[in-house]
């Protein structure tokens, strides 16, 4: 029994250092030593599983065994940019506040354990997300039959990817598990930027209001789409606001960007936020210039 709880608790463990780490530190490992980047760590990764597995499929080259092979090689590059950045970065320049993420991660867990104990057939139709995320899983294009629309595919990009990197569609609930990381992304978004305007002891109140009382966790114990896409606007918009504020370079503004294509390729409830939202920063930033 003790063995089993330990290689289900390790599985979860893999699913959440391949597809939500490694792979954003692998681009950009500065991000894990930055209070503004740190929470958007797994959806810049999320990101990149979905464009792997994208590419993979666009060129029908999918298989669990390349994905497989893909995450690893991520990761060793993760583990290899990640070293030589800590290594040249002095520990006082260093403006990430652990305490601060230790404690906005433990005030999710109960996140954490609703998703590490309930498959997905129980808050989930199987002809929806997880359906999906097996014929991907086996390299089949999603059956639209029940729906009649044609949904985003990001989150079954997602899932099938982390089926494929532990070997079988059967892990339902380490692979559930690790969807936690989606609630850790956005509410510690939002965290972080209250805890600029306001302060932490504010912000960690805002938070347990937020989280337990609104109950906007609601929405982050099922394996919808909703969260993500939700996650991905915050991130966007808080991106924006970064680049507005002229606490970095322009890069903030592409990396909003990005976050808020990836909401449009999620849910339909995403087209008209991305849609709008390009007109909009280059209507302001052309009136900026023109000041």
């Amino acid at each position: 029994m003790d063995g089993d709880l330990l290689s289900f608790f390790g599985l979860i463990f893999i699913s959440i250092i391949f597809i939500y780490v490694a792979p954003a530190l692998a681009l950009l490992p500065r991000w894990i030593s930055n209070s503004d980047t740190i929470f958007a760590v797994p959806l810049l990764s999320i990101g990149i599983v979905y464009g792997i597995g994208k590419v993979f499929f666009t060129l029908g080259i999918w298989s669990p065994q390349l994905v497989r092979i893909t995450l690893g090689l991520i990761f060793f590059v993760a583990l290899v940019r990640s070293k030589e950045w800590v290594g040249k970065q002095n520990k006082d320049k260093r403006d990430v506040d652990w305490k601060f993420v230790a404690v906005v991660a433990i005030l999710l867990f109960p996140i954490l354990a609703e998703l590490a104990t309930a498959p997905f057939d129980s808050d989930d139709e199987n002809t929806s997300w997880n359906y999906w995320a097996k014929l991907a899983f086996a390299g089949q294009s999603p059956d639209l039959f029940y729906t009649r629309a044609p949904y985003p595919q990001l989150l079954t990009l997602l899932l099938s990817s982390n089926y494929a990197l532990l070997g079988d569609w059967a892990y339902q609930l380490p692979v559930k598990a690790g969807l936690w990381m989606i609630s850790l992304s956005c509410f510690g978004l939002l965290a972080t930027f209250t805890a600029k305007k306001l302060g932490r002891a504010a912000a960690i109140v805002i938070l347990l209001i937020v989280v337990y009382f609104v109950d906007l966790r609601g929405e982050f114990r099922v394996a919808y789409a909703d969260p993500l896409m939700t996650s991905f606007l915050l991130a966007g918009f808080y991106f924006l606001y970064n680049g507005r504020e002229g606490r970095s370079n322009k890069s903030n503004l592409w990396f909003a960007g990005l976050f808020l294509s990836l909401c449009a390729v999620t849910k339909q409830a995403g087209f008209p936020w991305a849609i709008v939202f390009f007109p909009v920063v280059y209507a302001v930033t052309q009136a900026h210039n023109s000041r």
